[in-house]
Formats: C-alpha cells, sequence, structure tokens
C-alpha cells in the first residue's frame, strides 16, 4: 500500500488548503466568483495563488467540478447557514486540488521515470515541501506510487491525500 511508503506521518502544505477554502468560501458569498468557478476553476486557483501549469488545466477543471459538487450542493441547499468544514469530504477534496499540480508532475515522470529520481530531484523536492517530510521519505513515497501513476493524475493527488490523512 502506498500509505506504507513513509513512516512519519506528513501534513500537507496549508497555503494550498487555505487557497482552496478562501476560493470555495468566496464562491459561496459571490454568485459572480461562483459562476467563474464553475466554468474554469483553474483561472480562479490560478488567481487566488496556485499554481497550475498551462497543459493540465482541462484534467484540473474536470477535477474540480466533479470533486467541488457535494460543496455546490450544500452551499444551496443551506443558504446563509453554509459551513464549509460541514461538508462531508471538503478536507479530502481541498488536499487534492492543493497537490494537483505536483500529482501532475509526477504521472509526467511516469514509472520509467521514477528509476531516475533522487532526494535531489525537483518532484521529490516538492512532495517533501507539500507534506511536511524529509526528501528521503518523500523519494520512498513518490517511487512507491509506481503502478498508481498510469492511473491519471486524479489518483496520484488521491494517493497523496491518503498518505498525509486527509482522505
Amino acid at each position: 500500500m502506498v500509505l506504507a511508503a513513509a513512516a512519519a506521518k506528513p501534513s500537507p502544505n496549508s497555503t494550498n488548503l487555505a487557497i482552496v477554502a478562501n476560493v470555495m468560501q468566496a464562491s459561496h458569498e459571490s454568485k459572480d466568483i461562483r459562476a467563474n468557478l464553475i466554468i474554469n476553476p483553474a483561472s480562479m486557483f490560478i488567481r487566488a495563488g496556485l499554481q497550475i501549469d498551462d497543459e493540465h488545466q482541462l484534467a484540473f477543471n474536470a477535477f474540480f467540478k466533479k470533486e467541488a459538487e457535494p460543496a455546490f450542493q450544500a452551499m444551496d441547499r443551506d443558504g446563509d447557514a453554509f459551513e464549509l468544514n460541514a461538508v462531508p469530504g471538503i478536507g479530502c477534496m481541498a488536499c487534492q486540488v492543493g497537490c494537483f499540480s505536483i500529482a501532475a508532475v509526477i504521472v509526467a515522470v511516469g514509472i520509467a521515470g521514477l528509476s531516475t529520481l533522487t532526494v535531489a530531484s525537483t518532484v521529490v523536492l516538492a512532495v517533501a515541501s507539500w507534506a511536511g517530510v524529509a526528501p528521503l521519505v518523500a523519494l520512498a513515497f513518490v517511487i512507491a506510487l509506481g503502478t498508481i501513476i498510469v492511473q491519471g493524475v486524479a489518483k496520484v493527488a488521491e494517493a497523496m491525500c491518503e498518505w498525509v490523512g486527509a482522505c
């Protein structure tokens, strides 16, 4: 199991989680922001400070629209009483949105590229920084992703968030 790749319990980057929370809360408070978020989530998150490469924006948009649906339903249902933290799975969704770009880089490395990674590799350092773990722990985790990589970015993001305990 991928989760067994690291002994220490990592903790995801709180900046990315805060960006997700702020964008979602703003979309609740402003119909214009919500409309723009539904049309082009990547654009909204980039403006808020999340990094999403151009080549991954379409995949991010599809991923976000699917994952954010429960939050949008709760916004509609609860109105002024809406509480983002009360939405089931919101922490998992926020984590996955926050690590999507790193997951995309891991997928781009591919299974064949895993054997070339070291503790000094950019993607390994990105995972270490995101999860708050040592590069050696991040390297072990990324290598353990092996077969999951072929399932795509969303699956890698899910595995990353399971690893840190957000999903």
